[in-house]
């Protein structure tokens, strides 16, 4: 078994099998085709698009729960009044 292969079967896919399990999605592609997994190149962990999207509903949705006051943002906290 070639090192890269035993890296990934050791390492990287358990990991990534684990963020499943937590409830992250994992998108197995090709070595060589980064287009298969989202991404412009392999230089990057994830597809950009998607972590902004995301980031975007989180963000969206801590607003509505402060402005709706299911979160309060503790005192002492910068802009908090």
């Amino acid at each position: 078994m070639s090192k890269i292969q035993w890296e990934y079967d050791l390492v990287e896919k358990p990991f990534c099998e684990q963020l499943k399990a937590m409830g992250w999605e994992w998108i197995e592609g090709d070595k060589d085709v980064p287009d298969f997994t989202e991404r412009q190149n392999f230089r990057g962990l994830c597809s950009v698009e998607k972590e902004l999207a995301q980031l975007n509903q989180l963000k969206s949705g801590l607003m509505n729960d402060l402005l709706t006051g299911r979160v309060r943002v503790p005192e002492g906290i910068v802009g908090a009044g």
